[in-house]
């Protein structure tokens, strides 16, 4: 930094020391650096700090809207906002809201929305807010220019960029309040198109911050491996804006792309915002979504993208007891508790919640629990989905009105809201201020607790091609230790091994994966070869050779059961071997004869004669254990019950 001493100095030389008037301006200096390496320690306690707390600021109110009763400052402020900062205008800290209006993604159409800060815990309501803006989804971070504020946003949406072309770059907004228009959104692509060639055109979904300094950019983005939608790695890079502005496509990152990893759990994939640390040496991206219940988390990095630390903390959760988010006795249940923005300062990171709640709609039990339906489909359905999803239901403690769930029934959504609006918090170090409290007590989903927590990223594992990558057991009361194998993976082969004591360990079962050419083809060998057992082979419909679209079992060496893709199924024995045996528990029917899923006939063995006794279509035949001549076999001639039986 070196700022208050660096303007100091600038402004101020050193006046002669025989000058008894003279301020003493070497002491004004060391005061200068004092004030300044506090602020530098106050910034990274954030990320060293041992101990760390959450205080709510204020309450955004923008108005209410349950479709009956409307009290909006503007149409679709009561909705989902998407992305806050805090700046300064003429001197004065500021809330800044990006508030979504209508659309959804590409199709999006915001507001800027001017709040007066506080930091009581008070109701703030906005009284300025830009005109409609197509200005995407999500990201805000402020910074001056020639004595004027812009927000980094992300880029306009365009339709016909949807998809893997989404989002390949930031925009800046030039704020002037009220009249801040679309004239004042200035685009930068910085990652081509697919197909372009740029060495970054993988790179979309761009969430961007600028830091304190006004040119350091960190962007968050998307990579999707070759065009794959299914790749969903993330990347941090560093740019100047400086350099992207007079570069554009043509610019190179400081450094990047570099992976970032989100933390294992329920919604933690998604990045809900993303800030640099005053003094640009950390990134901060927010994480966690809707459910009331869900995890919320700050993951800190420093610019090489080396995790630091994950804060985790219940935010807005807090203000109720467990038993009121379980069942409100007038709000309901809690519809929307998710993380929608967030900004770094000298203070700690701020933390935009938007919360919701909504009268109940149907009650069901799942699992000795009990869930509410959260939404519904374009349609107005909720049907078939899971209580596990969070996307769909709720967990409550309200009694069940509808019963144990059912897939076939459709549950449809939940009642009116009866509160809509957008709180702040801030995690902070501890200072004594008045509305301090703990990050979390309990509220939230438990982590899984294992001692290796993937993401939800696109590569949870990776290892050298044509290296062996092995899981082995570790024993260590061997004096000196002891690994067992336990699972290898070499080339296209999987080997598994048996760790129980008493096991022979250098023995293992394959399963391999062959799409060389023209096979489509899976094996399974419990022991290598078929040479040492039996084995299964299964083949894709386009495999060619063996039976595409069937399987194969083999034993000894040979194929004993085959099947193809039309159900035709052979089975072979040596010679002397019995090729299929029929056992059931008990006498009745041995086979059942159908045509196109409908029983026309079988086969039954009994004692007694089935005339009376067995129903059956005709066709059908019967096998009396205790018949005599004449008396052994019977055929069903007439009838559709259990007469018509004729022996033979």
């Amino acid at each position: 930094m070196g700022d208050i001493r660096t303007k100091f100095n600038e402004v101020y030389a050193d006046g002669p020391a025989f000058a008894p008037t003279q301020p003493d301006k070497q002491l004004i200096r060391d005061i200068g650096g004092l004030i300044e390496d506090s602020i530098t320690t106050g910034q990274l306690s954030i990320v060293t700090a041992q101990k760390l707390v959450q205080k709510k600021l204020c309450v955004i109110d923008m108005g209410f809207n349950d479709g009956t009763t409307n009290t909006e400052i503007f149409t679709g402020a009561a909705g989902t906002a998407q992305g806050m900062t805090i700046a300064r205008v003429e001197g004065v800290k500021k809330f800044f809201l990006r508030q979504r209006i209508s659309g959804s993604g590409v199709t999006e159409v915001q507001r800027i929305v001017q709040a007066d800060y506080s930091d009581s815990g008070a109701t703030v309501v906005p009284t300025i807010w830009s005109e409609e803006l197509n200005i995407g989804h999500q990201i805000m971070s402020p910074f001056v220019d020639d004595g004027d504020l812009y927000f980094i946003v992300n880029l306009p949406s365009d339709p016909s960029y949807p998809g893997i072309d989404y989002g390949k770059g930031y925009s800046k907004v030039k704020w002037q309040g009220a009249l801040t228009s679309q004239d004042d959104v200035e685009g930068n692509r910085v990652f081509g198109y697919q197909g372009s060639g740029h060495p970054y055109a993988d790179m979309y979904s761009v969430n961007a911050a600028i830091g304190a300094d006004g040119d350091t950019m960190a962007f968050l983005a998307i990579d999707t491996k070759d065009g794959d939608i299914n790749e969903t790695a993330q990347y941090l890079m560093i740019f100047s804006r400086a350099e992207l502005e007079a570069n554009g496509l043509n610019s190179a990152p400081y450094n990047g792309p570099l992976p970032i990893v989100p933390p294992s759990g329920p919604g933690l994939f998604y990045r809900q915002g993303l800030s640099l640390s005053p003094n640009g040496g950390h990134v901060a991206v927010l994480r966690g979504y809707s459910d009331a219940y869900g995890r919320h988390c700050v993951q800190i990095f420093d610019r090489f993208a080396n995790h630091v630390r994950d804060v985790y903390f219940e935010d807005v959760r807090s203000d109720y007891t467990r038993a009121e988010l379980g069942n409100h006795p007038t709000l309901g249940f809690p519809s929307q508790m998710e993380p929608e923005g967030t900004f770094w300062d000298d203070d700690g990171i701020s933390v935009l919640i938007q919360e919701s709640w909504r009268q109940f709609g149907a009650v069901v039990t799942w699992r000795g629990y009990n869930y509410t339906t959260r939404k519904t489909d374009g349609g107005g359905a909720n049907l078939g989905n899971e209580p596990s999803d969070a996307d769909w239901w709720q967990l409550t403690d309200k009694a069940a009105t509808d019963g144990e769930w059912d897939a076939t029934t459709d549950y449809g959504g939940p009642g009116n809201y009866t509160r809509r609006r957008k709180v702040i918090y801030r995690i902070q170090v501890p200072s004594g201020q008045a509305g301090e409290k703990s990050l979390e007590t309990g509220i939230a989903q438990k982590m899984p607790g294992a001692s290796v927590n993937t993401g939800h990223n696109a590569r949870d594992v990776s290892f050298g091609k044509g290296t062996v990558f092995q899981i082995s057991a570790w024993i260590a009361n061997t004096g000196r230790g002891l690994w067992l194998n336990a699972v290898a993976f070499a080339d296209n082969v999987w080997r598994i091994y048996d760790t129980r004591n008493g096991a022979d360990n250098s023995k293992y079962s394959e399963v391999t994966g062959s799409f060389i050419g023209t096979d489509e083809i899976m094996e399974l060998r419990p022991r290598i070869n078929l040479d040492n057992g039996s084995g299964i082979n299964l083949y894709g419909n386009a495999h060619v050779g063996g039976v595409p679209g069937g399987g194969r079992a083999y034993g000894d060496g040979l194929v004993r059961i085959q099947w193809d893709r039309n159900g035709q199924t052979l089975l072979s024995s040596d010679a002397a071997y019995t090729p299929l045996s029929i056992d059931r528990g008990d006498l009745g029917k041995f086979e059942e004869w159908r045509v196109a899923g409908s029983a026309v006939g079988g086969r039954w063995i009994g004692n007694g004669s089935p005339e009376g006794s067995v129903t059956a279509p005709v066709g059908s035949e019967y096998v009396r254990l205790d018949g005599g001549a004449g008396t052994t076999r019977y055929s069903k001639e007439t009838g559709t019950g259990n007469t018509g039986w004729i022996a033979k």
